[in-house]
């Protein structure tokens, strides 16, 4: 007999996040991020303190979602946390039983998001309380002193001695800091639920255990193409791209803020369709 309802969702999901909890590879996923972020935000943090300024407690979170090199480490971190959705444990057959296919699929789907949303509020909270333990820190809607000569003056002590740079005067001269903060966080998770959704259809629908794999190349491809061109695709078409919000003010690569949602709402609407189409066959 299939469950209907809340109460249904809620124990299907209680019982995926007990799982994650437990599982070695999430919790590896966890500590790569955690990792990840604390080598990443020290090279602004100690960029500023050599030059005696403050910085913006969002500001690391910020330039961490917006490098390229930055942004693959922490996603590196999300793929491990979420890489074997469907979680295919004891009560696998039973959670199809009991709720039924389509909504099972549909569930794993919110799922994912809702993962999605607490890692990148993790990468989040983590970055910003590095930046307030550790660094001269302020809370002013403002950029700081720090970031101004890092993105407008460019500063070459920053790229010489600290290897940092995030060279988008238009960025900064435009958003705010919360406001370029939580651009940051509804573009780096579209672009995770992207590839752990694109991960999911492997899992089900080609060899279960292999979706991370064949993300994890999806998300090559995207890298590549935004580094030189690559597929006949400009590089400001890459969907690696429209990830980083920084580029999209870019003079250089001129995505602007309607494109990137344009692409992740046709691919995600592509992905979840084919997910949830009842004509194909589970290879579960």
């Amino acid at each position: 007999m299939k469950t209907t309802g809340n109460k249904a969702f809620t124990w299907f999901a209680s019982s995926y996040f007990k799982a994650t909890l437990t599982d070695s590879k999430s919790l590896a996923g966890l500590f790569i991020g955690l990792l990840l972020c604390v080598v990443n935000c020290f090279r602004y943090i100690n960029f500023a303190n050599a030059i005696n300024a403050s910085i913006q407690v969002v500001e690391n979170y910020i330039i961490i979602g917006s490098t390229a090199i930055y942004f693959t480490g922490i996603l590196l971190g999300a793929m491990f946390f979420i890489s074997d959705i469907p979680k295919k444990n004891g009560a696998f057959y039973f959670e199809i039983i009991r709720i039924g296919y389509a909504r099972w699929l549909l569930w794993n789907i919110i799922y994912i998001v809702i993962s999605v949303i607490i890692y990148s509020f993790f990468v989040l909270i983590v970055t910003s309380g590095l930046s307030f333990l550790v660094g001269k820190t302020t809370f002013a809607n403002a950029w700081s002193a720090s970031m101004k000569q890092l993105a407008i003056g460019q500063s070459r002590l920053a790229i010489e001695s600290f290897h940092i740079s995030f060279p988008y005067d238009s960025f900064v001269g435009t958003l705010t800091p919360y406001k370029a903060a939580l651009f940051t966080f509804i573009y780096n998770s579209l672009y995770t639920v992207v590839l752990a959704t694109f991960s999911m259809f492997v899992n089900v629908y080609g060899r279960y255990g292999a979706g991370w794999l064949f993300s994890i190349l999806l998300h090559a491809i995207g890298y590549t193409t935004y580094m030189n061109g690559a597929f006949a695709v400009p590089q400001k078409l890459s969907l690696f791209s429209c990830a980083m919000p920084a580029l999209h003010y870019s003079e250089y690569y001129r995505i602007g803020t309607v494109y990137p949602l344009i692409v992740f709402s046709v691919v995600l609407c592509l992905l979840f369709s084919l997910l949830l189409d009842d004509k194909k066959e589970p290879s579960l």
